[in-house]
């Protein structure tokens, strides 16, 4: 079972799924987008409803951070950890997921039996999801000096 705390208060869910949150973004409807490293699921979560509200299979076990992004800040682009790759190879449509946009090399930390049951570990996978992420603010850090 799902269960986790935002803005101070416990949310549970009766979706079940195996793994540990990694990684979380909200969008213009105020949901939250978690990762399921481990459970090879992001999840769209309803914090006023407590409920799980939007779940998307991935095709790799251990996906990690999600971020809304692109012109209409309306891609979910998801990073997973696996083993590194070239830039420009690419991967099956599986699912949901639409074929990698782009492979990003990493430090490969995914085993090989890990990578024969999901040979995308690795890549960076976008998603149009139809609700538009919110726009980050911009700062300027200044040093010390």
């Amino acid at each position: 079972m799902a269960s986790f705390l935002a803005s101070g208060k416990h949310i549970s869910s009766s979706v079940r799924c195996v793994g540990v949150f990694d990684g979380a973004c909200v969008d213009a409807e105020g949901c939250i987008w978690v990762c399921i490293c481990f459970g090879e699921k992001v999840l769209r979560i309803d914090p006023a409803r407590k409920e799980v509200v939007q779940m998307i299979d991935v095709p790799v076990r251990r996906p990690t951070c999600p971020v809304l992004a692109g012109p209409d800040l309306d891609i979910l682009f998801i990073t997973s950890i696996g083993k590194p790759r070239r830039l420009g190879d690419t991967g099956a449509t599986v699912g949901n997921v639409t074929q990698p946009l782009l492979l990003i090399p990493g430090p490969g930390i995914a085993e090989q039996p890990e990578l024969t049951k999901c040979p995308l570990s690795g890549s960076l996978f976008a998603i149009r999801v139809g609700v538009p992420g919110v726009e980050d603010p911009l700062c300027a850090l200044q040093a010390d000096a």
